[in-house]
């Protein structure tokens, strides 16, 4: 099992993407939940990506257009969550 830690980053966008918005909140709890039982569990659809702002991490998929952008911690049993949003647009998580 994984244990989660949110960067001030994630939390910000965190908050504002669940805003008024239960349903998204409840997918993105699905999402992390998945996360720290396995981290490739097959809905998450998660792979490497190699963004500017991050270097190579991994992207992980909360609904069609919402990813999660992740790396492992120092230890082989954390997770640092560094990034929320769309895959495209104004609110990307790239």
């Amino acid at each position: 099992m994984f244990e989660l830690f949110m960067s001030e980053y994630f939390e910000e966008k965190y908050q504002k993407i669940i805003k008024n918005n239960n349903i998204l909140e409840t997918r993105i709890k699905k999402s992390l939940k998945h996360l720290t039982l396995d981290p490739f569990y097959p809905s998450l659809n998660s792979h490497k990506v190699d963004l500017s702002n991050f270097g190579v991490v991994y992207s992980s998929w909360v609904t069609g257009d919402i990813r999660i952008i992740w790396e492992y911690g120092t230890s082989k049993d954390t997770i640092h969550l560094l990034n929320i949003g769309g895959h495209s647009g104004k609110n990307s998580a790239y």
